[in-house]
């Protein structure tokens, strides 16, 4: 276990490094130590933006030191002059005396993030007996698979509500909140609402040390704040599995809103993030995904919010955001929506970078692969799509991207749109074509 070692002395003068993922963080600290430099792994000062919840802290005496160090690495900002302020308010664990232990949430995990998610056939037996709310103000119910629940509370407004929660996807507390926060908003942005406000959703060890949920908290609390909304409550249980989510409250206009509904013969399918979390997130946590899981990470991070507003902004048919179901399922749900069909081209879905590697090792997370072949709802083109691709198109995301039926003659405009700000790797990953079975079929690539 890394422990956080502490200076008495909170008003003196550090160099502070902060970085873009806690896997390199502790890459330097370890390397820092090596080189006969004292630091400090301490949680992310609030004052700064960091990729990561954890620094290092310098003293003053060891910043020639350790300036030479870190001299020609990457992925790092050095602060010095760094002054603590005794009165201003610090990240979870970060007073005067006190250490940190610190500890990888995933092994408190059975399965991660999204991938927790229960299976969609199970899903759909309950549901399917469950009696229908017939109030003429809602526009959607469980029935009905929409992201979130859609409640007309005036002629011309609706209040849009969803829920999110899953056990930790990465082992750095703070940066589950945040990944948590982002991926219960997103069901907000994929209807083009705005999130007005959140409630926690919290189970934690008892035997674990406090400051943890702390930091998860406020990881959820910096990225609602991130999205203009607000926290304004919540509630926790005891669990020997960590769970952290929100439920969020949003509202949009009538006309503006986009759901699964309305995806037409013709339409062409936008990606907005690439695919593999599920793949990469278990590589991580068997220990053989390197600095590959950081790029994973950010992604996890980031909101849908500049994606939903750029696509929404055109001539969108139908969207929804991609996570525990996997790509090819959740585009049948939209399919299935919508009354037609959809052909998934494999070779345009852009992956994370050593997916295929990780998946080859067979670092596959729970998928329903097998189930939505075996029900007939997905099929495989025999035109020699590789297995391994089949199976990133059904591997469980977490704070996944969104995915938009556009009109083709706009499709180019938006990726393009989409690419130059937001979304880096958005692309055209296959079309909807008319048809009187609900079905996705996974081709290789668009010519077959």
């Amino acid at each position: 276990m890394l422990m956080v070692e502490r200076n008495e002395k909170l008003d003196e003068t550090f160099g502070l490094v902060l970085f873009e993922s806690t896997s390199q963080a502790l890459k330097t600290e370890k390397e820092l130590r090596s080189a006969g430099v004292a630091c400090a792994v301490i949680p992310t000062p609030l004052e700064f933006s960091s990729g990561c919840g954890i620094a290092l802290l310098i003293s003053e005496a060891e910043m020639d030191a350790a300036s030479s160090a870190l001299e020609g690495c990457t992925g790092h900002r050095l602060k010095h002059p760094y002054v603590r302020d005794r009165t201003a308010r610090r990240r979870p664990g970060e007073v005067e005396g006190e250490s940190i232990e610190y500890i990888k949430l995933t092994s408190f995990a059975r399965m991660a993030g999204c991938a927790a998610k229960l299976g969609p056939a199970h899903l759909d037996e309950v549901l399917g007996r469950l009696p229908e709310e017939k109030a003429p103000q809602l526009l959607s119910s469980i029935h009905s698979g929409e992201d979130a629940g859609l409640y007309l509370l005036q002629d011309d407004l609706v209040l849009v509500q969803t829920v999110d929660f899953f056990p930790p996807i990465v082992d750095d507390p703070y940066t589950f909140g945040q990944i948590a926060a982002a991926n219960a908003l997103s069901d907000i942005y994929d209807m083009n609402a705005k999130p007005l406000t959140a409630m926690n959703l919290a189970a934690f060890p008892c035997g674990l040390d406090k400051c943890h949920l702390e930091a998860i908290l406020l990881g959820g609390y910096d990225k609602v704040h991130e999205a203009g909304a607000i926290v304004i409550g919540g509630h926790t249980i005891e669990d020997d599995e960590p769970k952290y989510g929100l439920a969020v409250l949003g509202t949009a206009k009538v006309d503006e809103i986009t759901t699964l509904r309305g995806a037409l013969a013709g339409d062409a399918l936008i990606l907005t993030k690439p695919i593999g979390t599920g793949i990469m997130t278990t590589a991580h946590k068997a220990g053989m995904a390197g600095e590959a899981i950081d790029v994973v990470i950010e992604s996890m991070r980031e909101l849908n919010a500049a994606s939903a507003s750029t696509i929404s902004s055109r001539d969108v048919h139908a969207m929804t955001d991609v996570t525990g179901f996997g790509l090819a399922r959740h585009l049948y749900d939209m399919m299935k929506a919508s009354g037609v069909a959809a052909e998934l081209w494999a070779k345009e879905v852009p992956l994370f970078p050593e997916v295929l590697a990780m998946l080859g090792l067979g670092m596959a997370a729970r998928s329903s692969v097998y189930e939505s072949l075996s029900e007939g709802k997905v099929e495989v083109d025999t035109g020699g799509v590789d297995e391994l691709l089949v199976q990133c198109m059904f591997d469980p995301q977490t704070s996944g991207g969104l995915l938009a039926a556009v009109p083709p003659e706009q499709a180019d405009e938006i990726v393009a749109a989409l690419q130059a700000g937001p979304a880096l790797q958005a692309a055209v990953v296959g079309r909807v074509y008319a048809s009187d079975l609900a079905k996705v079929t996974i081709k290789h690539s668009k010519e077959g």
